[in-house]
């Protein structure tokens, strides 16, 4: 059985799960996950690596 537990953090392991905000500079055009996973959800790249560091289910 799967307990979520909460935990306020500067931080998140590899491979950690989180509930995250982020704020743009652009709008963006998006779904509930639930609605439409095609369009529910992303990933996040660095702009300098262009490595994959997160990616993303929006709620």
């Amino acid at each position: 059985m799967n307990h979520w537990t909460f935990e306020d953090t500067d931080q998140i392991g590899l491979n950690y799960v989180a509930q995250i905000q982020l704020q743009s500079n652009q709008p963006l055009v998006y779904d509930a996950f639930l609605t439409n996973n095609k369009t529910g959800n992303a990933i996040l790249v660095d702009e300098t690596s262009h490595n994959t560091v997160g990616a993303l289910m929006i709620l």
